[in-house]
């Protein structure tokens, strides 16, 4: 299972059918699926804009997850704790329809 959470509790869960592997095709489409999801089940996150823990998972930092996140405009910030560093994701406000 793969749960993504904010401040005010679970965003959304997904699980992950057997024998997958979470590479990064997988979490691209996966976060491709939440910020639908979020937009057309819970619009008031989407016209806020939102941040999520998103930490440094293998499939979370290639390529073609990043230029995803570049793409739609998701901005990824690191932040320094006393037991290593966490990232959060922040996903903008939405201005319009079209930036879905």
């Amino acid at each position: 299972m793969i749960v993504f959470f904010d401040l005010h509790g679970i965003v959304q869960a997904e699980f992950v059918p057997r024998n997958t592997t979470v590479n990064s095709e997988y979490y691209k489409g996966l976060l491709e699926r939440l910020r639908n999801d979020v937009h057309r089940i819970q619009p008031e996150k989407w016209a806020n804009g939102f941040i999520l823990y998103h930490d440094n998972t293998p499939c979370h930092t290639p390529l073609l997850v990043r230029q995803f996140l570049s793409y739609k405009n998701i901005t990824v910030s690191t932040l320094f704790t006393g037991s290593g560093t966490v990232q959060l994701l922040a996903l903008p406000q939405s201005q319009n329809e079209h930036e879905r």
